[in-house]
């Protein structure tokens, strides 16, 4: 059966155009719920006012049909995308009032299921903190409730022995009738007198003694009660509350806030930045507090506000607190990131570099980007577009050393920027040393630039203008590939680390300050230092 195009002017048909598809007219769908038919309905109605076909007031023939010319993906779009361009047809409809689509239009399907997706994100993750948060209060409310009832069993055996051994101390009549009892006998025969009265004495007073131990032992435990019930009172409140004394025998917990292994780093990098961090008595947070904002924002990506909810503080003092941290994070952690002496290099080349380079290799590089939010200024927009990620970025290059630490990190440059123009903008040349061989991927066209220091850029190689690569073109694209996959291993251990780098990254961070740097690169900074304190990713043997 031939099918053709009921668009107005189209006069594709199958027979013909058989490289092309043609696809039936949208009809009512009676049979899948009410907003099913609804939508359907929708759909329709704007086929048919698209493809000026108002006389059909009832359905589409079944005989319609309209091929894949008209559509911008080559083929219509399924009944709840609405957000695709292909919804309804939009391409050579035969008719000047016919609205093509723009062509920042075409993402625009991707953009509302970026935006849905990210939604539902982040309503899961409320949800999901609102759990934890009512967990954690029902658990804190429970263990007060136990330690206090727990402390009034203890206090009402208190009670009931104490009563008891007052009970023991008072005299009673027949007390009193065996005491009568006693004096007539003593009077009666005097050669038992002495020995009944000194058993009688010493019984009362063993007994007035063992009363008052016991009133005081009692007295104790009372006061070692009220001291336990206060204790766990106290834990239960600082249970959650991120200080020096929790993380200090919790190494996962350190690890999830901060991104280091352990706690005993955690202290060296406190200690480093400890004398330099401005504190006072009117000071809301102490130093130690001062740095986890910092680094659990890094590390967790975490808002201004939820920070100030984590710590009891204002979002103000959040944000006050941040930016002067992390300047001095940066002044004092920025040293950890060195380019290594060749000697001390080469003593520590791992062997899989010896295999495949000798001792030569100083660096291996890279480019990563940090997506960021649009920018409303048109040329920063521009300037930071990345037509490799399809977005706008800022792109860092990373250099580093075979061992795996982070040896070199450029400045933020616009996500536009080719490679090699940040290689040889970036001061990254300067540090070569003639002898070097640094190792590259294939965008980074700097093998000239690198000869000028007088050191070798090993590049893949390209097919361009050949059939194919020769065994020796090969062989060493196999060499280098098997080696600097370990820079990208570095990208993505610090992208894992410290999740802020996963962006988007608001336009206020990007500010320049009196130092040159923007807040982005100061925190960039720091993920790269702190990342070099973690186990190395290069297997040494």
């Amino acid at each position: 059966m031939v099918n053709f195009c009921c668009v107005f002017k189209c006069s594709n048909r199958s027979d013909r155009e058989s490289e092309l598809r043609y696809f039936r007219l949208p009809s009512e769908v009676t049979r899948k719920g009410e907003d099913t038919r609804q939508l359907s309905l929708q759909r329709k109605r704007r086929w048919l006012s698209v493809l000026r076909l108002q006389s059909r007031t009832t359905d589409f023939k079944s005989w319609d049909r309209i091929c894949s010319v008209h559509f911008v993906s080559g083929k219509k779009a399924e009944l709840f995308d609405t957000n695709n361009d292909d919804w309804v047809p939009t391409l050579h409809l035969g008719h000047e009032q016919a609205k093509l689509p723009k062509p920042s239009d075409k993402n625009r399907g991707e953009r509302a299921k970026r935006r849905r997706s990210d939604k539902i994100e982040a309503q899961e993750a409320i949800e999901a903190a609102k759990k934890e948060k009512a967990a954690a209060e029902e658990l804190a409310q429970k263990e007060i409730a136990d330690a206090a009832q727990l402390a009034e069993k203890e206090r009402q055996a208190a009670e009931v022995l104490l009563d008891f051994a007052t009970h023991l101390n008072t005299p009673t009549p027949e007390t009193e009738s065996n005491d009568e009892l006693t004096t007539e006998i003593s009077q009666q025969k005097e050669t038992q007198t002495e020995p009944q009265t000194v058993s009688t004495c010493v019984s009362i007073q063993t007994q007035t003694d063992l009363t008052g131990e016991f009133l005081d032992i009692l007295q104790q435990d009372s006061l070692r009660v009220n001291e336990d019930l206060y204790r766990l009172r106290d834990q239960v409140a600082n249970k959650h509350e991120i200080s020096e004394n929790n993380l200090k025998n919790d190494d996962e917990r350190v690890k999830y806030y901060t991104g280091l292994s352990s706690f005993l780093i955690l202290t060296a990098v406190f200690d480093l930045i400890c004398p330099y961090i401005s504190h006072t008595h009117r000071s809301a947070l102490n130093k130690f507090q001062q740095m986890m904002v910092v680094l659990m924002r890094l590390r967790l990506n975490l808002s201004e506000q939820d920070l100030a909810y984590r710590f009891g503080v204002s979002q103000s003092t959040i944000s006050r607190i941040f930016k002067a941290t992390l300047d001095v994070m940066f002044m004092r952690l920025k040293q950890l990131i060195i380019w290594p002496e060749r000697e001390v290099m080469r003593q520590t080349m791992p062997m899989q570099f010896r295999k495949e380079f000798g001792q030569r290799v100083a660096v291996i590089i890279d480019c990563f980007e940090v997506f960021i939010d649009r920018p409303s200024n048109l040329l920063a927009r521009a300037q930071t577009w990345s037509n490799y990620k399809h977005h706008n970025t800022v792109k860092y290059l990373i250099g580093i050393t075979p061992q795996g630490t982070t040896s070199f990190l450029s400045k933020a440059w616009g996500g536009r920027t080719s490679d090699k123009v940040i290689t040889e903008e970036s001061g990254f040349l300067y540090k070569l040393e003639p002898g070097d061989i640094v190792l590259a991927d294939r965008g980074f066209t700097i093998s000239e630039s690198v000869a000028m220091q007088g050191a070798q850029a090993h590049i893949p190689a390209f097919t361009r203008g050949k059939d194919q690569l020769s065994p020796a073109d090969v062989d060493m694209t196999r060499k280098i590939a098997n080696v600097r996959i370990h820079v990208e291993r570095v990208i993505g251990s610090t992208r894992q680390k410290f999740t802020i780098l996963g962006g988007p990254i608001p336009i206020e961070l990007l500010d320049k300050d009196g130092s040159g740097f923007t807040i982005m690169d100061k925190l960039t900074t720091i993920c790269c230092a702190l990342n070099n304190l973690n186990p190395s990713v290069v297997d040494f043997e």
